[in-house]
């Protein structure tokens, strides 16, 4: 027969054990304060909503152009500082090819930087099955 603990002198009730606070209650959030009065952004979209807003003058065929009304000349000539900057105050080690050879750091350009973007975006939009195929 299978022994049962209610006999048990040690056994102590779940209702009789308190477990004391080892931690003071936590405050109420405060009440958010009341946000100021503003009106809300009107859009006047007289193009045809399926339509891209961009400028008339702009090829929209051309994805070199679309590209660079989201980063401009200017702001890709600071990446390209920020990189050269930190290269030079973190020099890396130095990697080696497969053949064994060092690679030393060159600095970056403008072009590469505009390379490395279209592989980036090129592999966000197609789909390979492995990596080199990139």
């Amino acid at each position: 027969m299978p022994q049962t603990f209610s006999n048990d002198i040690d056994l102590v009730k779940y209702t009789e054990y308190i477990v004391p606070p080892s931690k003071t209650a936590k405050e109420p959030a405060p009440t958010p304060w009341p946000l100021p009065a503003f009106e809300t952004l009107q859009v006047d979209d007289y193009n045809d909503p399926r339509e891209p807003n961009i400028p008339p003058s702009l090829d929209q065929h051309d994805p070199l152009a679309l590209f660079r009304l989201l980063f401009t000349n200017q702001m890709v000539d600071k990446i390209v500082e920020w990189t050269n900057k930190y290269v030079e105050l973190h020099q890396p080690l130095k990697k080696k090819c497969p053949k064994g050879k060092e690679r030393p750091w060159k600095p970056t350009l403008r072009r590469e930087l505009y390379a490395y973007f279209a592989v980036v975006i090129s592999m966000g939009i197609t789909i390979e099955p492995i990596i080199e195929d990139y």
